[in-house]
């Protein structure tokens, strides 16, 4: 009787153990690589998120005819009277226009809003600052945004304001 040529069962054991060793490594690495990339794009899109909001803001602020403060609510009256609104609440910010309305997972506190030049004529929720501090990746962030009138509009508001 002629002997093939094979592997013993030893052989083939021991070939199953390295290759399981090889396996399970390679196994470790990718659920690391795939923790650290789930890791990097949520910080990615909280980023992206804060990013947006905050040129979101100052492209309002910048656009707006004018903008008020009541009730943490910020409303910006924009040049063809349409109304936007972005609403403070304790762990997201809305922005409502007419038909969407975005959420920006972001956690504001003390907001001070005020104009800087305090006038009768000019009514509190009439604003050209705002400034809060934004909870952005647990870091505490200052942000303040702020609204250059023009005299002309200043005086069309005090003249409106006064006739009603």
């Amino acid at each position: 009787m002629k002997k093939l040529p094979a592997f013993t069962l030893l052989e083939l054991t021991i070939g199953m153990m390295i290759s399981s060793v090889i396996i399970g490594a390679c196994y470790s690495g990718y659920i690391i690589v795939y923790k650290q990339f789930n890791s990097y794009r949520s910080v990615k899109q909280h980023m992206s998120e804060a990013v947006q909001f905050r040129n979101n803001l100052q492209n309002e602020f910048f656009m707006s005819a004018n903008v008020s403060f009541k009730d943490h609510t910020l409303v910006f009256h924009l040049k063809d009277s349409d109304m936007l609104q972005y609403e403070f609440l304790d762990t997201l910010v809305l922005r409502k226009t007419a038909s969407v309305v975005d959420t920006f997972n972001i956690a504001t506190a003390s907001i001070k809003s005020g104009f800087v030049f305090n006038n009768d004529s000019i009514p509190m929720e009439f604003i050209n600052f705002i400034s809060f501090d934004a909870v952005i990746l647990k870091e505490t962030q200052h942000l303040s945004f702020a609204k250059e009138y023009s005299a002309e509009s200043l005086i069309n508001k005090s003249i409106s304001l006064k006739n009603q």
